[in-house]
Formats: structure tokens, sequence, C-alpha cells
């Protein structure tokens, strides 16, 4: 499909709740397993946090390897989740 979600929460987060087909790689671990995402670099990457404040330097940091359609979900799943969008739970 066309977007990616990459949920940077970490995983207890991710378990509780998550988009569906979200991809889970924690802020922490994005440098060191960015090689994951290397098959949707041409694709959009929508960085998912709590509150979207998180994904603002995770987002910079994906344009910066090259992932230039990189964007941050606003609001991050708080908002998501009061928008009652589809989600994944436990």
């Amino acid at each position: 499909h066309g977007v990616i979600c990459l949920d940077i929460r970490d995983a207890d987060d991710f378990a509780r709740v998550h988009i569906t087909d979200a991809v889970n790689i924690t802020a922490a671990a994005l440098a060191k397993r960015g090689n994951e995402l290397e098959k949707y670099r041409d694709k959009p990457v929508v960085v998912v946090c709590k509150m979207g404040q998180s994904a603002g330097p995770a987002t910079k940091s994906l344009r910066a390897q090259g992932f230039s359609r990189a964007q941050k979900l606003s609001g991050g799943m708080m908002e998501w989740d009061a928008q009652k969008l589809p989600v994944v739970t436990e």
C-alpha cells in the first residue's frame, strides 16, 4: 500500500494501541534500525509518536537519511485516538 506508518513509541505503548499495519521502531533505535525502512524509501512515511512532539526530530532524521517524503503525524496517537480513527489494540 501507499503510506507507511512508523510508530516510534516504546514497545509497550505500541502493543497497547497502534495504527493498523504500523511499523514499530523506537526513536532511540531509529539510527541503528533505519535500514529496515529501506524498502519504503520512495513512499510517504508518516512518523507517529505519543503527542506529536518526538516525531519532529525523528522525521528530520529520516529526511536526512534520504526519506524525502517523511512527515510527522500532528498530535500523535492521542489525536488519532481522539478522532476515533482505526487502531489495533491488544
